[in-house]
């Protein structure tokens, strides 16, 4: 891969997060916008008549706490997954993971009418995000992060640190959530799995 292309890709991931930014500054500036029909709906009727919302309910966040953790996330760990497979990849695994769990959600309010509750909506950038931290540590966990002087911690102690933030501020307790979050750490571990297994059998020497 050549520097501008390299370069490329990194500021793919720059505008993903400022793109994030922005969508929450809007409606603070345009009062009229309605962020309501961005978000995802569980009923699916609202889905069929909203059907962006299934890629569109990630750039929507009711609270900066949730959005300066999913985009910290982000970046922290999107940077190290780019260094590894690519800028590209990481971005195209960061929007199947959305659709994914979208459909999940959708799903699980359908066979799980009582448990996963009514009415509803999914909106957020971290099940997303979620992929792509799972994803990074199964590559690279043992990775360490110096965080003051001598001071770090591992990428999986991280990964589990931002995992616990997000269970206080945006874990919803019901089984659509539970699902949600499954899927997206499954989608990572999947993901993580065959980028490590493909270097693997890259660097081991061929054998008679």
């Amino acid at each position: 891969m050549n520097t501008a292309k390299t370069a490329q890709l990194k500021v793919g991931l720059q505008l993903l997060i400022l793109l994030h930014f922005i969508v929450f500054i809007l409606p603070l500036l345009i009062t009229t916008q309605d962020m309501s029909r961005y978000v995802l709906s569980s009923n699916l009727e609202g889905v069929i008549s909203q059907w962006w919302s299934v890629v569109t309910h990630q750039f929507v966040h009711t609270g900066i706490d949730e959005l300066i953790l999913s985009m910290g996330a982000l970046w922290l760990f999107g940077s190290m997954l780019q260094k590894r497979i690519g800028g590209r990849r990481v971005l195209k695994l960061y929007f199947i993971s959305a659709i994914i769990s979208s459909a999940v959600f959708i799903l699980a309010h359908l066979i799980f009418p009582t448990f996963a509750g009514r009415n509803h909506l999914m909106e957020g950038a971290f099940i997303s995000v979620l992929a792509i931290m799972t994803a990074t540590v199964a590559i690279c966990g043992s990775k360490q992060i110096h965080i003051v002087g001598s001071f770090s911690v591992s990428l999986w102690q991280l990964y589990f640190a931002v995992l616990a933030i997000s269970f206080i501020s945006i874990y919803q307790h019901n089984i659509a959530c539970v699902l949600t979050y499954s899927s997206s750490i499954f989608i990572g571990i999947m993901y993580g799995d065959r980028v490590r297994n493909k270097f693997s059998s890259i660097q081991s020497p061929l054998t008679t």
